[in-house]
């Protein structure tokens, strides 16, 4: 059991990293909108293992039940009440860690409100987190 939870909070981890590698928006106490680079990622690694524990926590305990509650939304909208889920998991995150941000998106001249911001990050959260699953 605490197997689990620590390899869940590990892969947590290294999606987080890899969804803020991927997506300008996505802060864990560094300026938005600087390129990424390693030397801020391990100053502010602190705050990245902080954001996973807290998505792990929300994960193992709100997720199962929201599951169950959910699905028959999450069946009617094919499967869309899923990002909803994920989207509110990491508005809670950055209510819960002050370090952690995420801001409005700008794909090339068009400017996302923060509603579709919090969306791209769960729809790239969810694809590395599949690819993940898929590899290990």
């Amino acid at each position: 059991m605490l197997g689990k939870l620590v390899r869940n909070y590990l892969v947590m981890a290294v999606i987080l990293f890899v969804t803020d590698w991927l997506l300008p928006n996505v802060s864990f106490g560094y300026p938005i909108g600087n390129n990424f680079t390693f030397a801020a990622f391990w100053q502010h690694l602190p705050t990245l293992l902080l954001v996973a524990l807290v998505l792990t926590i929300l994960s193992v305990v709100a997720r199962p039940t929201l599951k169950i509650l959910g699905a028959p939304i999450n069946f009617l909208t094919l499967g869309l009440f899923g990002v909803l889920v994920n989207m509110l998991f990491f508005w809670l995150a950055v209510y819960l860690v002050p370090s952690f941000s995420i801001t409005a998106l700008s794909i090339g001249s068009l400017n996302l409100n923060l509603f579709f911001s919090y969306a791209a990050v769960a729809i790239v959260f969810g694809f590395v987190q599949g690819l993940l699953a898929l590899l290990i």
